[in-house]
């Protein structure tokens, strides 16, 4: 008996509920427990996830599992983000699937649900934070709750598994009927023994006979019987009982958890709260609203087994089944879906003026410069018109650029020469003969062509289209004095238009009402209307038509737990940019202050953009420590590097990558060009260029210092990747400061001794 497949046409926005698993059992468990299969729909070319889409009752589910032998965190988040935005439409979301049990209170076969308790949100990243004096570890960071309409269908449901038991065995049998293939592992079955074994006693792998093998077993069986040759005397006595459901804590980190006393341990530091431990819900918890449903396996000790891991992903799965049973479609109609929770800019931003009449009028201009202040949103209104453009023109008619703050490479007329002509190349048949002349001439790309031979195909093909009286131009900048002096000897005062102060502040008010009532921080002042109204006002009174400003006073108000602490922020809001970045830089902590500044000036002076790996490796140089680098001290999870300075930095995915074991790289930005005149106004003593690019150069030079010349160049690449722009760009940073700072004269002549050492 197999599961019936509906026909009836689907689209992607039918589907509301996503499931996640991390193994292929468990993505078989959730197929099997299916009322309905539904058809494949087709999916965009930069998904490579796997979809199976069926309902539970009235609900359409989107199942999709981790790619074979990826797990952890990451792998996770990187499914569920695919996931929604192949189905637009999802509201929330279910983890299914197998994880360790933390006993006396849970056993094998059991199952476990995320549910907050004490100050915890439901899962918690157990390896995320640092490390502290004395072997001590400092989780930070924190993890959001599951969605209300979730937690509600679980107190309904835990109060009629009280009153007329569970529907699970029902949902087991019915497996069995429909798929009996499955029954023999996925069933619970008596020879199926539940073992535990005293935290003290380890894991035995071999027998103490002479020849290393029990006699009359097999080597294939030792799956069957992975402790075999454990003394069944430490194994702890416990009376049988049923299954049960437990509700509370799920530990998640991106390692095996197989050691008993690092288990209790690991829950002692937790309260005692820790019910489960596994590896994929911190990956998700802030970016996927859910609930994650664990069945128990295994006790996250050293004698691990694969017998229950099929009957776990059965349970599981079943529980999941019986949830959604308990949910209505109309409850969670009032759930923001996961597509909008992840979307960084607003429907109301993304549509900043180009509603408004005056700039609508300018598109039938062939030239139209749109100026406004500091932080005002001009990137986000190019960014908006550049996306409407490519709607609504074809595709060979656009052309664009971005002037680059972060990297000098963008910052200079021959780069956007170059990059015009660039995607001139894939978009026309004639410019791309042209290039490809070009580059023939320059030794097959040997050689860089001259700046004139590529201004001249760009203005070719401009005078080409001019013809035809279909050339438009659009700027956005600031209003500088340079600029419009320029610019005023071409336009007509027609052409220049400010970007109206009216419209930002609509613009603005909508922004902060999102952000305070959809924040996953800021709603927790949803119970108080008033106080919401009144963040909304004092920000759109103050915020004088920049975004920046708004954007930077929400993020600190997220950390106001309460009303007095809410108020005197309000109270004391800084009125200009400048004011609001130096107030950051003061609040940050005393010990994290040396790395948020080194990160800092990395940003501010870099000659090329960071990538995080670079970033983690700058942090962990020490030139007052021997050896002055070490990597055991590189952060353990460099995701976190924005924690230094937040508000201040941004991390973003590198453009023009190559990738490296699938993954894309990252580099970390400032967060927006006025942090980088506020840090290079001369106003702080570190951000002043001598003083910071000695702080460079010095950091450089120690990196090189510490590497070992026996290592080959291709392992000096991968494993030290500061090591590269080190090398380039030390003498750069240290020319500007020569013979002004003690400390880098004295490493630049540990270096030549260094060089000296190795020539003789």
């Amino acid at each position: 008996m197999a599961t019936q497949t509906a026909t009836g046409p689907r689209t992607h926005n039918d589907y509301a509920v996503g499931w996640v698993c991390a193994l292929p059992k468990e993505q078989t468990a959730a197929t099997a427990m299916l009322d309905q299969r539904h058809a494949d729909l087709p999916k965009p070319p930069n998904d490579p996830n796997t979809y199976t889409l069926g309902s539970f009752g009235k609900h359409n589910v989107v199942i999709a599992c981790l790619p074979k032998g990826k797990i952890g965190t990451s792998s996770a988040a990187t499914v569920a983000a695919r996931m929604v935005g192949t189905f637009p439409s999802i509201k929330f979301g279910l983890m299914v699937g197998i994880g360790g049990g933390i006993p006396p209170k849970v056993r094998l076969g059991d199952v476990v649900v995320s549910t907050p308790v004490s100050q915890f949100p439901g899962v918690v990243q157990w390896d995320s934070g640092k490390a502290k004096e004395g072997g001590n570890f400092e989780r930070t960071g924190s993890l959001d709750n599951p969605p209300t309409s979730l937690l509600t269908a679980l107190t309904k449901l835990e109060t009629e598994h009280e009153l007329t038991g569970s529907k699970m065995p029902e949902y087991l049998e019915e497996l069995k009927e429909k798929w009996p293939r499955l029954a023999p592992k996925y069933l619970r079955a008596d020879s199926r023994e539940d073992v535990l074994f005293k935290a003290d006693y380890g894991h035995v792998s071999e027998s103490t006979t002479d020849c290393g093998v029990t006699p009359g077993i097999d080597d294939g069986d030792e799956e069957e019987d992975s402790c075999r040759f454990c003394d069944r005397s430490n194994i702890v006595k416990r009376r049988p009982r049923e299954m049960r459901v437990h509700y509370g804590l799920i530990a998640s980190g991106n390692k095996v958890i197989k050691d008993a006393t690092f288990r209790d341990r690991l829950n002692k530091d937790l309260g005692g709260h820790v019910l489960c431990v596994e590896m994929e819900a911190a990956g998700l918890m802030n970016n996927f609203p859910c609930i994650v449903i664990r069945g128990v396996c295994g006790y996250a000790d050293s004698h691990r087994s694969k017998d229950w891991q099929e009957h776990a992903a059965a349970v599981a799965a079943a529980f999941a089944k019986e949830l959604l049973d308990y949910i209505q479609p109309s409850d969670v109609d009032g759930e923001r879906t996961v597509k909008d929770i992840l979307s960084h800019v607003l429907d109301s931003v993304n549509r900043l003026s180009l509603s408004n009449h005056q700039y609508e009028n300018k598109r039938q201009n062939s030239f139209l410069w749109l100026h406004g202040i500091s932080g005002c949103g001009k990137t986000i209104l190019s960014s908006t018109i550049i996306k409407k453009l490519k709607k609504t023109v074809p595709r060979q008619s656009l052309l664009y650029f971005y002037f680059d703050f972060s990297d000098t490479h963008k910052q200079t007329l021959e780069s956007i020469v170059r990059s015009l002509v660039s995607q001139l190349y894939y978009k026309h048949k004639q410019t791309a003969q042209q290039l490809d002349t070009l580059f023939s001439s320059c030794q097959d790309g040997r050689q860089q062509p001259t700046s004139k031979s590529l201004y001249k195909i760009l203005l070719h093909k401009i005078e080409q289209v001019k013809e035809q009286r279909n050339v438009h131009l659009l700027i956005t900048s600031r209003l500088k004095q340079e600029i419009n002096s320029k610019i005023i000897e071409f336009a007509r005062n027609n052409d220049i238009v400010p970007i109206q102060s009216s419209a930002i502040t609509d613009n603005i008010r909508a922004y902060v009402r999102t952000r305070v009532r959809e924040d996953n921080h800021l709603k927790r002042w949803k119970v108080r209307p008033d106080v919401q109204q009144e963040i909304e006002t004092r920000l759109i009174e103050k915020a004088d038509g920049m975004f920046r400003w708004a954007a930077c006073q929400l993020n600190a108000l997220e950390n106001c737990l309460n009303l007095r602490s809410l108020q005197n922020a309000l109270e004391s809001l800084p009125k200009t940019l400048n004011q609001t970045y130096n107030r950051i830089l003061t609040s940050i902590p005393n010990k994290q202050k040396l790395d948020a500044i080194r990160i800092l000036q990395f940003l501010a002076y870099s000659e090329r953009p960071l990538r995080i790996k670079k970033a983690i490796n700058a942090l962990e140089v020490d030139t007052d420590r021997d050896p002055y680098f070490d990597p055991n001290y590189r952060m353990p999870d460099p995701r976190e590097i924005p924690r230094y300075c937040s508000s201040l930095v941004v991390v973003v995915s590198a453009k023009g990558y190559s990738h490296d074991k699938g993954d894309k790289p990252t580099e970390l930005q400032l967060a927006h060009f006025s942090v980088k005149e506020y840090l290079t106004s001369n106003q702080l003593q570190d951000f002043q260029e001598v003083a910071a690019k000695a702080s460079i150069a010095t950091v450089c030079l120690a990196y090189l210092l510490h590497l070992n010349q026996n290592i080959p160049i291709e392992k000096i690449k991968k494993t030290f990747p500061l090591a590269q722009y080190s090398a380039r760009y030390w003498m750069d940073h240290a020319a500007i400061a020569e013979g002004k700072d003690r400390k880098l004269q004295g490493f630049i002549e540990k270096l030549v001794v260094v060089a000296r050492e190795r020539v003789l």
